[in-house]
């Protein structure tokens, strides 16, 4: 009889530790579905950001030279356009 509850009491440890290792693996599969997730929103938002960061480059050196061709200080810029 007691051999009987002493193997029940073994399944029962072992079925909770290995539900217990189960749930570690899926969180531990979460946080890193977690982490791939947010590395490639940041990918995304670094390249929209290169995007817009060369056209707004673009535009201010488009401004500059508008400047400078509205500006005396350099006369052959209005010559030539």
């Amino acid at each position: 009889m007691s051999y009987i509850v002493l193997a029940y009491i073994l399944l029962l440890t072992l079925t909770c530790s290995a539900t217990s290792s189960n749930h570690e693996l899926e969180r531990e599969q979460q946080v890193q579905q977690r982490k791939e997730l947010v590395t490639s929103e940041d990918e995304m938002q670094r390249s929209i950001f290169r995007v817009f960061s060369k056209a707004l480059n673009k535009t201010k050196r488009r401004w500059r030279i508008r400047w400078l061709r509205g500006s005396k200080k350099v006369a052959h810029f209005n010559k030539a356009s």
